[in-house]
């Protein structure tokens, strides 16, 4: 066995520093995570703690550019599809080398509105809520979001089950679909959940909403009280969300006319 984890731990450690009275007091499990993750793209160097036969912690280094939330998810996956162990992202630590964590952040920063910010609204375009449609047929709901920004409009539209939840999320999801069309980045907003709640005297609509821009990976959070029209605060619980990233994209442009082929006639 002694001689076996010997052979083992060569095979898998790439670094000459690595003492052997360490390696011999792993137990395989450990040994085995290890020679996983240390496959993965861009891994300097990886130590798993195994507690009661589960693995309790992972450290590691890495020289890779990408979000370390980017590299949880390899690791996971990794684990998961090689050995058919599942881990909590908690207990993953990764640490960058200092000049790629501050290129790394200096690629992902978003600036946050500052209070000044907020007081300039030119500064900040602001997503307007023009109408919304609900419509049941059978089994059915049907959603439409009208929004506006500035001179130009957006429809978004959703259907799906009747279910009172599920029509909470149609409505947000329709919301989305709005103010995607009024961006012309590449970016993506995707629904991770809206819920309506109380909070003392007052029914509150939480919304969050997963950003997505290139390698910016975001999960915003909006809130509004409900005070007479349910749907409609759900749609302001979305913008409330989305708005404040708004001052960092490039949207698009109302267009005053279009030119259309026409048919000639002889």
């Amino acid at each position: 066995m002694i001689y076996f984890r010997l052979a083992e731990a060569f095979l898998s450690y790439r670094e000459p520093e690595v003492r052997l009275a360490n390696v011999l007091q792993k137990p395989p499990l450990a040994l085995k995570a290890e020679t996983v993750i240390r496959r993965l793209r861009d891994v300097s160097a990886v130590s798993v703690l195994v507690d009661d036969g589960q693995i309790s912690e992972i450290h590691l280094t890495t020289e890779s550019n990408r979000s370390p939330k980017q590299l949880v998810r390899d690791i996971e996956s990794a684990l998961e599809a090689e050995l058919g162990l599942r881990v909590d992202h908690r207990c993953i630590s990764i640490a960058q080398k200092k000049e790629l964590a501050k290129e790394l952040a200096e690629e992902e920063e978003i600036p946050e509105l500052s209070p000044a910010d907020f007081c300039e609204p030119a500064r900040v375009p602001r997503v307007r809520f023009e109408n919304i449609s609900v419509t049941y047929s059978e089994l059915q709901g049907h959603v439409k979001v009208e929004l506006a920004l500035d001179a130009l409009e957006a429809a978004g539209f959703a259907e799906g089950s009747c279910d009172h939840h599920d029509m909470n999320r149609l409505i947000a999801t329709a919301t989305l679909q709005c103010v995607r069309q009024l961006i012309a980045e590449d970016c993506c907003f995707s629904l991770s959940d809206v819920e309506v709640m109380r909070l003392g005297p007052d029914d509150v609509v939480v919304a969050t909403v997963k950003f997505l821009w290139g390698r910016t990976d975001r999960t915003l959070v909006g809130s509004t009280v409900v005070t007479q029209n349910l749907h409609q605060s759900i749609v302001y619980a979305v913008l409330d969300a989305v708005n404040r990233v708004f001052g960092n994209l490039r949207l698009k442009e109302p267009v005053e006319y279009e030119l259309r082929p026409t048919s000639i006639r002889g």
